[in-house]
């Protein structure tokens, strides 16, 4: 995990990386900020991401990614038999656009 996060780390200072690992019949909710740029990769197992305003599900395996809406609640489900990995890479386009 260390090393991915330093090779996204150097592409840019306002790249933050969430890792998450969750339990098998468990969900994780999260909000996207409206100034964040936001996608999900999967690093272990098979997750539906469920886009609630959309009314939209995803499902990824390992190594596929997705962005995400920001200004929106989106769903996470760990569906298989073992924990599920995943990590949120986030891009701060405020601090971005400052910067240029």
């Amino acid at each position: 995990m260390q090393q991915i996060e330093n090779s996204l780390s150097i592409k840019g200072q306002n790249v933050l990386i969430m890792f998450v690992v969750d339990f098998p019949g468990r969900f994780f909710e999260n909000y996207i900020s409206p100034d964040l740029n936001t996608a999900i990769e999967v690093l272990e197992s098979e997750i539906p991401v469920h886009m609630i305003s959309l009314k939209k599900n995803i499902t990824l395996n390992v190594g596929q990614n997705i962005s995400v809406p920001s200004e929106d609640y989106h769903n996470v489900y760990t569906i298989s038999s073992t924990p599920s990995c995943y990590m949120y890479v986030y891009l701060n386009q405020s601090n971005f656009e400052i910067v240029r």
